[in-house]
């Protein structure tokens, strides 16, 4: 019973000895990761790792699992035909009655299609606070807009009246209005694009 539901289930199972020699696949294994039974055992899970993952995180894993403890994380792996895909993974250490590591049993879910759902509803999110952004930021801009002619006019008048000095000063305000109304654009597309945006904590106190 324990083993048909290992068999059955839509999880990937792989059940490994001491050393990390595959004894054991189940047909979700084979679904997720394109290598078949035959061609698993007698190997090491290595035959998942990917470049994508920081290998830190492998040494970490295979610490922690030695000293008999469980691990449990979200990894990168690659399948057989080089595809990367992500998976959330538990390995836990089987014992024997006297409490000695004999085993590892690890679990693997594969979590492609919750991610993409992820970053399609990340993508809706965006796209609901990008027109409530807009509509925001256009009053700002129309006053920046309403300085830069404001300035302009004014450096105009004071050429005309040979006023070097507040000519300079106009310029300068109108640079300075181009910049911020540049930044604001700045921050939309990025706002608007789908990359991943870097985010950084800042105080709201001055």
């Amino acid at each position: 019973m324990l083993g048909q539901a290992l068999d059955q289930s839509g999880e990937a199972a792989i059940i490994t000895d001491i050393n990390g020699t595959i004894q054991y696949v189940n047909k979700s294994f084979e679904e997720i990761t394109g290598y078949s039974a035959e061609e698993a055992l007698g190997r090491n899970p290595r035959i998942l790792k990917s470049s994508a993952q920081d290998p830190k995180v492998y040494r970490e894993m295979w610490q922690t699992i030695i000293a008999g403890e469980a691990w449990n994380g979200s990894i990168i792996d690659r399948r057989k035909d080089g595809s990367f895909y992500p998976t959330l993974l538990s390995i836990a250490p089987i014992k024997d009655d006297t409490g000695k590591v004999t085993h590892f049993i690890s679990i693997q879910q594969d979590i492609t299609e919750l991610r993409a759902l992820e970053k399609q509803f990340q993508e809706s999110q965006k796209l609901e606070a990008l027109g409530t952004l807009v509509g925001g930021i256009a009053h700002d801009f129309n006053n920046m807009l309403a300085g830069i002619m404001g300035n302009s006019y004014l450096a105009q008048r004071n050429n005309r009246k040979l006023k070097v000095e507040k000519v300079k000063n106009n310029l300068i305000a109108i640079d300075e209005l181009c910049q911020k109304a540049a930044g604001m654009i700045k921050q939309m597309l990025t706002f608007a694009r789908s990359d991943a945006i870097d985010k950084r904590d800042f105080l709201l106190t001055p």
